[in-house]
C-alpha cells in the first residue's frame, strides 16, 4: 500500500503521513497517531516508539484488533451503538 492509499484508508492526508515520518510524532495530536496505530495493528504509543528507532508493540487481543480495523468504516450511529454496547457489557454485574 502506498502512502496516499494508506492515508486515504485511515482518513488523513498523504502529506500528514509524509510529514509525520520527517517531523516526528510530537507534531501530531494523539488522535492522528491513534488512527495510524489502529490501522497498523499496533498498541498505543507504538508510533512514537517507531519514530524514535524502536519496534512497535503489536496488538495482542484479536477481537480488539478486529474492532479497531473496522472502526473507521462504521457510521457515526454504528460507532455510538458499539460504544453503548461495550459500556453496558463492561458494567459489573450484581
Amino acid at each position: 500500500m502506498t502512502q496516499p492509499e494508506f492515508a486515504y484508508a485511515i482518513g488523513v492526508s498523504a502529506r500528514t503521513i509524509s510529514s509525520l515520518e520527517t517531523a516526528g510524532a510530537d507534531r501530531y495530536d494523539a488522535n492522528t497517531l491513534a488512527l495510524i496505530e489502529d490501522a497498523l495493528g499496533w498498541q498505543p504509543g507504538s508510533a512514537e516508539r517507531v519514530l524514535s528507532g524502536a519496534r512497535p508493540r503489536l496488538e495482542q487481543d484479536p477481537d480488539l484488533a478486529r474492532l479497531r480495523a473496522s472502526w473507521s468504516k462504521l457510521s457515526p450511529e454504528a460507532r455510538s451503538i458499539v460504544a453503548s454496547l461495550v459500556e453496558t457489557m463492561a458494567k459489573p454485574r450484581r
